[in-house]
C-alpha cells in the first residue's frame, strides 16, 4: 500500500530530527563532563601537581563535545521510539506506536491497513522542527554554567587586580627575568660547537626555556627558579669546560668605538630633555600672574625643573668621580690606547662609590635614571669582550638602579667592584 511508504517516509524524517537532537544533548552532557574535569585539573595545576596549559583544557572541551555529539548520533534509533515520542506530544495515545509495531500486517488485516492509514495521515502536515524543537534545558544550562566557573578559574588569578602587591611585584620580576632566560637560551642554541658540546648546550638550552616559560607563568616561585637556575648553571660549567677557553667575540678597540658612538647619542638625548624643561620654565614664567592660580606652576616647582635642567648639563659618572670628561669618553680613551688596567682602575673606583650607601641616597630619582643610562650603555659597549663579566655586573646595577632599588644597587656595586 502506498500509506506504508508514506509513514516510513515521514518517520524517517522525524528520526533525523531526534537522532540531531539527541546528538546535541549528548555533546552537551559530555561537554559539562569535561569542564568539571577541568575544574579538578585547574586545581591540580594550581597545587603544582599537574601542569596545565590553556590550549590543554581547549583541546579537551572540544574532543568531549565532539565524542559526545558522535556517541548520541550514532545510537540506535528505531521508528518505535520515534512514533512514541512524537504520539506523546501529538497527544495521539498509542495510535502511532501501534501503526509501527503493526504495520508488517497491514496487508492481511484491513484493521491495521486503516490504523496505519490514520497514522500516516496524523503526521502528514507535521513538521519534524516544530514537533521536536531546539530546547537550551538543564544540560545546556550546566554545560554554560560550568564553562563560566571554568573560565573564571583561569583567568581570574591571572588579572592584575586579583593579586596582592606582593605578588604583582614578584610575578613582574619573574617575567623580567624569563625574558633574559629565553633570550640566553636563544643565543646558546646559535653557538656552533663540537657534537659533545652541542648536546649539553642544547640542553641547558631546552632548560633555560622551559624554566623562562614557567617563571613568566609565575608557575614556579622565586626559591624553586633559584634551585633550577643552579642545576642549569651547573650544566653550563661542564658544557664551558670542556669547550675550553673562549675567544671574545669583540675587540676592546670595537668596544672603545661603540662607547663614544653610545655617548653621543645618550648627550644629544639629555639635551633635548634639558630643552624641554626650560621650554616648559620658560612658558612657565611667561603665564604667571596669569589665569587662575590652582593652574599656574608655583615658583618652587619652577626652581625644582630648572634644578632638575642643571642636573643635567653633565653625566652623573663624571661628577660622582671628578672626571676631566665624561665616563664612557674616558674608558673608551684608555682602551683605544690598550690602558685596560687602567680603565679597570676607574671602573672600580665607581663601583666602589655606589657600594657606598650614602653615594645612591643624594641622587635625584631623575639622576639616578641618568646613571643608569650611562651604566648600561656601557654595559652594551663591553659585553662579548674580553670585559664581559664586568660588562653583565653593570648591566645589573644600572637595572637595580632603573627600578631604584637602592639596595640592590648597592650589592650589584659591590659585586662589580670585586670583579
Amino acid at each position: 500500500m502506498a500509506t506504508e511508504p508514506l509513514l516510513e517516509r515521514r518517520l524517517a524524517a522525524l528520526r533525523r530530527r531526534v537522532r540531531l537532537l539527541v546528538a546535541e544533548q549528548c555533546s552537551l552532557t559530555w561537554g559539562a563532563g569535561a569542564a568539571a574535569l577541568g575544574l579538578v585539573w585547574v586545581a591540580l595545576d594550581k597545587f603544582r601537581l599537574l601542569r596545565l596549559e590553556w590550549y590543554d583544557l581547549v583541546a579537551l572541551l572540544a574532543a568531549a563535545a565532539v565524542a559526545g555529539f558522535a556517541f548520541g548520533f550514532l545510537r540506535r534509533l528505531d521508528d518505535f521510539d520515534v512514533a512514541r515520542a512524537a504520539e506523546h506530544r501529538l497527544s495521539l495515545k498509542e495510535r502511532l506506536s501501534s501503526a509501527v509495531a503493526l504495520e508488517s500486517r497491514s496487508a492481511e488485516d484491513p484493521m491495521v491497513a486503516a490504523l496505519v492509514e490514520d497514522a500516516a495521515g496524523h503526521l502528514g502536515p507535521v513538521q519534524p522542527a516544530r514537533l521536536f524543537p531546539r530546547r537550551f534545558d538543564r544540560r545546556g544550562q550546566a554545560f554554560l554554567g560550568l564553562i563560566i566557573v571554568l573560565a573564571a578559574a583561569v583567568i581570574l588569578p591571572e588579572l592584575p587586580a586579583f593579586q596582592s602587591p606582593a605578588t604583582r611585584r614578584d610575578r613582574a620580576a619573574l617575567r623580567r627575568q624569563s625574558e633574559e632566560l629565553v633570550k640566553l637560551a636563544s643565543d646558546l642554541e646559535k653557538r656552533r660547537l663540537p657534537q659533545d658540546s652541542r648536546k649539553i648546550l642544547r640542553q641547558v638550552a631546552l632548560n633555560l626555556k622551559a624554566l623562562g616559560k614557567d617563571m613568566k607563568t609565575a608557575r614556579v616561585t622565586r626559591k624553586q627558579a633559584l634551585v633550577r637556575l643552579n642545576k642549569i648553571d651547573q650544566q653550563l660549567r661542564l658544557a664551558q669546560s670542556q669547550m675550553g677557553p673562549a675567544k671574545p667575540a669583540k675587540s676592546l678597540a670595537q668596544a672603545a668605538l661603540e662607547m663614544k658612538a653610545g655617548q653621543q647619542a645618550l648627550v644629544q638625548s639629555w639635551q633635548a630633555r634639558q630643552a624641554k624643561i626650560l621650554d616648559q620654565v620658560k612658558a612657565a614664567r611667561l603665564k604667571a600672574g596669569q589665569g587662575p592660580p590652582g593652574k599656574q606652576l608655583t615658583e618652587e616647582q619652577i626652581k625644582a625643573l630648572e634644578k632638575l635642567a642643571q642636573s643635567l648639563k653633565a653625566s652623573q659618572a663624571q661628577q660622582l668621580l671628578n672626571l676631566d670628561a665624561d665616563l664612557a669618553s674616558k674608558i673608551a680613551e684608555l682602551l683605544a690606547k690598550g690602558d685596560t688596567q687602567e680603565a679597570l682602575k676607574i671602573l672600580k673606583k665607581l663601583a666602589d662609590k655606589l657600594g657606598d650607601p650614602g653615594t645612591l641616597k643624594k641622587l635625584t630619582p631623575e639622576q639616578l635614571k641618568q646613571l643608569a643610562e650611562e651604566l648600561r650603555q656601557l654595559a652594551e659597549a663591553l659585553k662579548g669582550t674580553d670585559l664581559d663579566k664586568l660588562a653583565k655586573d653593570m648591566l645589573e646595577l644600572a637595572k637595580a638602579l632603573e627600578r631604584g632599588d637602592l639596595k640592590l644597587a648597592q650589592n650589584c656595586a659591590n659585586k662589580a667592584g670585586g670583579t
